[in-house]
């Protein structure tokens, strides 16, 4: 026991050494950036029918990724697919007013700003291992689509302020029109293994190999609508073109990366009621380039960070008979490291008023097997609350003082009107399952504001 509490202790020594060289830069303050809210979820339809609920259960081979202390619990081979269908509800910020009162011309008529909802749909093979049963513990191979997201939406400009009263109706700043197209992929290849120290006690760790795609492009459109290079105020108050004559400019992400990380588990079962599950799970950082380009000329380039936040997570399982089992789960996701000493696009420099907070995911679920049946089927339940967790601008924006404001002030009430708070989302989640004698079938769904899910997985059990 001393020897692994010791080795325990370099593991914990390592993981704060990882730390402690976190990226200096995260990403760009981009118009798409705008819009997303990640969630990196657990993998398996057992899983998301009981909320995600699995760090303090563990049983399946699913554990492998969630918590590797648990494939130690596994007393056969196992192979698992699953497959995922996912419907993102994208926020953003669509027009209204930031500053003063609407001059009731055109567009702006609206004071506060305009949200909107935007849906994109991704069907993928989420999840697939290989768990291998031994004398003292367990080893699996997996692959993990981390994240696989997509979202489309446009704004047709907010009105940040009006910068003069001289005339009628009273001169205006807009932000410009855009839209704006994202793809991300993140997919995790995995070793695990567990073993058992003494008959209560499973401590488990895996090192994980990275890709990472993005690819995102946010088109800018002019206000000019007659083309003779002036913008006029009655132009600013009523024109939206996203016509190819109106483009004025092009920013781009994109990139594909590579990336280690690693986690570490324990799970402590004491009796047959209770058990105890603790994972940290240390996430990877990716190198990707950004552009922005004029009349198809590049004017500035550069390359930043895309950072998956870390996670520590507590979770804790009861069986008060044979048929039931509930899960809770606590999990600290670290998404501040995502938008750490975000870059501005156009000057390649660090900006100091976009921010993320870091979230508290607290996740409840519950299973009930038949188990006196032919074939056991399961019903499964689960709620789980996840945090607004999108990079938004931090600060006051600044109201106009009858002299002009200059670029920084200007950018920053731009900013101010695209990264708008993101929602708290409650997600309800439900699913069924069946054991035959060498497989199992599971299916569930995960519904909120945020997204929908359904997940379909299969177990081949080997002799």
């Amino acid at each position: 026991m001393k020897r692994v509490l010791q080795h325990s202790a370099l593991a914990m020594a390592v993981a704060g050494g990882l730390l402690a060289a976190a990226p200096a830069h995260a990403i760009t303050n981009v118009e798409a950036n705008a819009g997303p809210q990640f969630n990196f979820v657990n993998p398996g339809a057992r899983s998301l029918g009981m909320a995600g609920a699995f760090v303090g259960l563990a049983d399946d081979s699913t554990a492998a990724y969630t918590n590797p202390a648990g494939l130690a619990q596994l007393t056969r081979r196992e192979f698992a697919a699953e497959a995922r269908y996912t419907q993102f509800h994208t926020l953003s910020s669509f027009g209204g007013r930031l500053l003063d009162e609407p001059t009731g011309v055109g567009l702006d008529t609206v004071s506060g700003l305009i949200e909107q909802e935007t849906t994109r749909d991704v069907a993928n093979l989420s999840f697939l291992s290989f768990a291998f049963p031994l004398e003292h513990g367990t080893i699996a191979v997996y692959r993990h689509e981390l994240a696989n997201f997509e979202a489309e939406f446009a704004s047709q400009g907010a009105f940040a302020q009006n910068i003069g009263d001289d005339v009628t109706p009273a001169r205006v700043a807009r932000v410009i029109p855009t839209t704006n197209n994202i793809d991300l992929e993140i997919q995790n290849y995995g070793l695990a293994g567990s073993w058992r120290v003494g008959d209560k006690l499973m401590l488990g760790g895996s090192l994980n190999y990275f890709h990472f795609d993005i690819d995102t492009e946010t088109f800018r459109y002019d206000l000019d609508a007659d083309g003779n290079g002036v913008v006029t105020n009655i132009e600013r108050l009523t024109v939206v073109d996203f016509s190819d004559a109106a483009l004025r400019d092009e920013l781009e992400q994109f990139g594909a990366d590579d990336g280690w990380g690693f986690t570490l588990g324990m799970l402590w079962i004491p009796n047959d009621k209770w058990s105890v599950g603790a994972v940290y799970r240390r996430g990877p950082d990716f190198d990707y380039r950004f552009r922005s380009r004029v009349l198809g000329n590049v004017i500035e380039a550069g390359r930043t960070d895309f950072v998956v936040p870390d996670v520590l997570a507590v979770g804790v399982g009861f069986r008060p008979s044979d048929a039931w089992r509930i899960s809770f789960d606590l999990a600290h996701v670290a998404y501040s490291q995502h938008a750490d000493n975000v870059v501005e696009q156009s000057t390649v420099g660090e900006v100091d008023y976009l921010g993320l907070d870091d979230t508290i995911e607290a996740r409840l679920g519950a299973e009930y097997t038949n188990i006196n049946a032919e074939n056991p089927y399961s019903l499964r339940f689960g709620v789980w609350h996840e945090p607004a967790h999108q990079i938004e601008f931090l600060g006051e924006a600044t109201p106009f003082t009858g002299t002009p404001l200059g670029v920084p002030a200007s950018r920053r009430n731009t900013k101010a009107t695209q990264f708008i708070e993101g929602r708290d989302a409650l997600h309800v989640t439900a699913g069924y399952g069946v054991v035959f004698k060498k497989f199992q079938v599971d299916a569930a769904v995960d519904l909120s504001k945020s997204s929908d899910v359904l997940s379909v997985s299969l177990v081949y059990f080997f002799e």
